[in-house]
């Protein structure tokens, strides 16, 4: 049997039990993969092993298509938090010229590094929240108005310095 190059390729999982969150994710990759449980039996004194396949649920709809930096800044009705959003953006993409954005069905996020230090997560009615990283984990921050800017700010300028490895003290 010869490899024909231009199928696209198939994949077979065996293991002793899968999650249900692999069993949903499968369903929407665009290639042929099959799952099977494989259990050791023993019958009449010969041990074997057992190979079951597992159903991949049909899709229902398609998965969310990815959203873009522009598309998460006008979810907001209100137009105050739409301004508020671009304003923190600009700021934060300003703290380093290697901070990375990235848009995410929910969220606009920021890395350094390949490394996360914040996001802005803007909501469709409710005022924005922050997550930034800090010394002892995730902070999250409310965008309610200009003035949680500035605050916003210094506490992502210290999860900048903290993953480029720079005191507080020190010049970036």
């Amino acid at each position: 049997m010869e490899a024909n190059y231009k199928k696209p390729p198939r994949i077979m999982l065996v293991a002793p039990s899968f999650s249900s969150s692999l069993k949903r994710r499968a369903k929407y990759l665009d290639i042929n993969i099959d799952l099977y449980i494989c259990r050791f039996i023993e019958i009449g004194g010969k041990r074997g092993l057992l190979f079951e396949q597992v159903n991949i649920p049909p899709r229902r709809f398609p998965p969310p298509s990815p959203k873009t930096i522009p598309d998460l800044m006008n979810y907001p009705q209100n137009v105050e938090y739409k301004t508020l959003i671009e304003k923190l953006d600009k700021a934060i993409r300003q703290v380093g010229g290697d901070i990375e954005p990235y848009p995410t069905t929910q969220y606009i996020g920021y890395k350094i590094k390949g490394s996360y230090i914040a996001s802005i997560n803007p909501r469709k009615t409710a005022c924005p929240y922050v997550d930034i990283l800090g010394e002892e984990g995730w902070e999250s921050l409310l965008l309610e108005n200009k003035n949680d800017i500035e605050k916003i700010l210094n506490l992502v300028n210290k999860a900048y310095r903290l993953k480029k490895g720079v005191a507080d003290t020190d010049k970036v």
